[in-house]
């Protein structure tokens, strides 16, 4: 035989051995649908709420998002308590711009809960209404005492989480010793009009300096010695950092603190997102940001703080409109770039507005599309719903810089959930295979591969085998999004 011949059988053979192996991966992941949204009123509870703040400030409208509310599927919403615009004359509150916003988001099925915060400049002694505001002192104080009742009083049928105050630790107009007294003093009048309510001491944000964790503990310390243990339940964090994971120590450590303090405080994460584009202003300003990297970290987040079992919300429902002049004099905006900004817009809505302009004269905050974070967001809401927790089940991947975490139902239904951790989202896009074992969680037979950031749902062939009391995943296709393998039963496709 000549070797043209032998070259040409190799090559026979070579095409059909890659034909074999293009076969063998089309059967592994065989694209089958979608995840199906589910809204608030199909779910019966989850731990993920949405940001729809700013409304007391006219920086968003309710109007203009309220449709795309109910269709996310989170149980819970944050909105900002807006005393400056609710008593305009002292002793005197209206609250007509505030009951249709309770009532219509309590309307789709969603849980609002409010952060108590910003001062009223119509009361002497009462700060500004923007969010480095001074804390309410002397008749003051005793003016937004009486308003916390009040505001407590009219929509605890509706409400039953209070966060006390914003990002106190940023403002530097008062210790952490004079806030902790502050909070404990609000804290206290919720739970004389609410005996039943949860109460946050805080939303801080401050966990990634030294002063910002000094003043969190010592400002818990004093709150603490002055309202005594239980007075509230929950210590509110707000977290930025360019990779999401990236505060997870922190975390563990504040915990740790505050259960020598009151071992009854859990972590609630209260507000945390990212832009869409590179903006001037608010956290994780100045990076290069894209609309997929934001729905990529908004998922991250939202599934880190899930393996976590930390209750989450996503900052924000839609783009929000800031004052320049507001933020340009903002004490916490100290750099001459941030002082001289022309725009201070606030891309990290999972909805895009349709004109922002400085001035004003112009601006337009209606809603013009859905970005990609907000169906990415649909995916979670409905695929991880209360009855899904976390498992203690140790999983270890083949790559030591993809996270794994599994969960499962009380009924066995069991999911894995992987992502690539170790950069920012968007800087290493790439997908690679990877191995991943899992002691004590098993899955169905013929389990479904979830890409979250697009919603696609796979039919998986040979990707898991279960061996007696370990998992083990083979080949996983893994990015720098959230993957999840899991039973069938966990998700409903469109």
């Amino acid at each position: 035989m000549g070797k043209a011949w032998i070259a040409t059988i190799i090559c026979l053979i070579a095409s059909a051995s890659a034909m074999a192996q293009e076969a063998a991966l089309e059967q592994r992941l065989v694209l089958i649908g979608e995840v199906a949204p589910k809204s608030a009123r199909e779910i019966a509870r989850n731990d993920w709420s949405i940001g729809t703040e700013t409304i007391d400030r006219d920086f968003s409208r309710y109007e203009a998002w309220r449709d795309y509310l109910g269709p996310l599927g989170a149980k819970h919403a944050r909105l900002q308590s807006g005393w400056a615009r609710t008593e305009r004359q002292p002793g005197m509150y209206d609250f007509t711009w505030l009951d249709p916003v309770v009532a219509g988001i309590a309307a789709d099925g969603v849980r609002p809960w409010f952060t108590l915060g910003f001062g009223n400049p119509a009361i002497p002694g009462g700060g500004s209404a923007q969010r480095d505001s001074d804390l309410p002192r002397g008749a003051a104080r005793r003016a937004w005492l009486a308003y916390v009742r009040a505001i407590v009083t009219r929509y605890r049928d509706q409400v039953d989480y209070w966060e006390l105050w914003n990002e106190p630790e940023l403002i530097g107009k008062f210790t952490a010793e004079e806030f902790g007294e502050f909070a404990a003093e609000t804290a206290q009048t919720v739970r004389s009009a609410q005996p039943d309510a949860t109460i946050s001491i805080a939303g801080f944000s401050g966990l990634g300096s030294a002063e910002g964790n000094a003043f969190i503990r010592q400002a818990t310390r004093t709150f603490v010695a002055r309202g005594g243990r239980g007075l509230a339940q929950v210590v509110g964090i707000h977290i930025y950092n360019p990779r999401p994971e990236g505060a997870n120590d922190a975390l563990d450590a504040l915990i740790a603190d505050l259960h020598t303090i009151d071992p009854g405080l859990v972590l609630r994460q209260g507000e945390s997102g990212a832009p869409s584009i590179n903006q001037p202003l608010f956290a994780l300003s100045n990076l290069w940001w894209t609309e997929e990297a934001q729905a990529k970290w908004v998922l991250r987040r939202m599934l880190n703080d899930a393996a976590r079992g930390m209750w989450t919300s996503v900052f924000t429902l839609t783009d929000l409109h800031y004052s320049v002049a507001a933020e340009r004099g903002a004490g916490f905006n100290a750099s001459q770039a941030r002082k001289t900004a022309a725009v201070a817009l606030n891309s990290k809505g999972l909805l895009e507005t349709r004109r922002y302009d400085p001035s004003g004269r112009n601006d337009d905050k209606q809603v013009v599309r859905a970005k990609m974070g907000y169906r990415a967001m649909q995916s979670v809401t409905s695929i991880f719903d209360a009855r899904l927790k976390p498992v203690a089940a140790p999983c270890r991947a083949s790559d030591a810089n993809v996270t794994v975490a599994a969960f499962r139902r009380d009924d066995g239904a069991s999911a894995i959930v992987a992502w690539r951790s170790s950069d920012r989202p968007g800087e290493k896009p790439h997908h690679q295979s990877v191995d991943i074992s899992c002691t004590g969680v098993r899955l169905a037979d013929a389990p479904l591969y979830v890409d979250l950031l697009t919603s696609a749902v796979y039919r998986t062939d040979g990707v898991a085998e279960s061996k007696g009391d370990t998992l083990q995943l083979t080949a996983l296709p893994v990015y720098d999004a959230p993957v999840v393998v899991s039973d069938a039963v966990l998700v409903e496709m469109w």
